[in-house]
């Protein structure tokens, strides 16, 4: 209704649906983009009972999904800028989330050995972007390949912490979006790109490719990357080495995202 009304439509008028409907695309984005999401006038996707029938934590839940190969995941250091941009919103959530956690010895452990600062104390707003980024992208990805998994769909994770030569030492992990010039191979548009990003990128794009011709994104040669299942925990992770199959070294802190959710 707010949306309707920020156009111009009246939404007691019988035709304000097909006015609706007639919007053309720019004017339903109005400039609308993932730093400006939360608007009074967009609320994201609604559960209609007809197209979207249930989110998509519960439809994965419930085997819903459509059983299709599923390559999925996220960068290490997802909301890693917060720290920088908005230090005491950081803080914030560290300091919330340390007073609702259950086993606050527990959690503090798991995360201690990312964020420990020179003299041996929490730094709060590393703390509070790792925990953000787990939340929202990382342990999610994690959750819906897990569930996919249980639905024998193959389904394969990946984690990307490779941080590009000339940023080496400014940044503490990947930030969210970084790999996409990686997926792409699009790296020749940066002059500061060095013969190792190139590798990891090359390394990428062949595994997408890959992925979008077979179905599979395992190299041609070797041993076939390991489906994702939850008992297991291994992953992919593109770092300086291109790829490589681990169990999961954020498993503990994730975990601990989890329980946290879970309450």
């Amino acid at each position: 209704m707010q949306f309707a009304r920020s156009v111009g439509i009246n939404t007691n008028d019988i035709k304000a649906l097909a006015k609706l409907r007639a919007l053309p695309a720019e004017k339903v984005l109005s400039g609308l983009n993932m730093m400006n999401a939360n608007t009074p006038t967009y609320s994201g996707p609604m559960i209609d009972s007809s197209i979207v029938l249930t989110s998509d934590e519960e439809g994965f839940a419930q085997a819903l999904q459509t059983k299709v190969p599923l390559f999925i995941g996220s960068t290490d250091f997802e909301w890693g800028f917060l720290k920088d941009y908005n230090p005491k919103g950081a803080i914030a959530i560290a300091t919330e989330t340390l007073e609702s956690v259950n086993n606050k010895a527990q959690f503090t452990k798991a995360y201690a050995p990312f964020v420990l600062a020179k003299n041996g104390e929490l730094n709060y707003p590393l703390l509070g972007s790792m925990i953000f980024g787990d939340k929202r992208f990382v342990e999610p990805a994690r959750y819906i390949a897990s569930k996919a998994s249980m639905s024998e769909q193959p389904t394969w994770l990946y984690r990307f912490n490779y941080v590009p030569s000339h940023l080496k030492g400014k940044v503490d992990g990947a930030y969210h979006a970084t790999e996409i010039p990686f997926v792409f191979n699009t790296l020749a548009q940066n002059p500061l790109t060095s013969q190792n990003d190139f590798k990891i990128a090359s390394a990428m794009h062949a595994a997408w490719v890959r992925f979008a011709k077979y179905s599979n994104p395992s190299p041609k040669q070797g041993i076939a990357w390991p489906n994702y299942n939850a008992k297991d925990n291994r992953i992919i992770e593109f770092n300086e080495n291109g790829s490589e199959v681990k169990q999961d070294p954020l498993e503990n802190r994730l975990n601990e995202i989890t329980n946290l959710i879970s309450q």
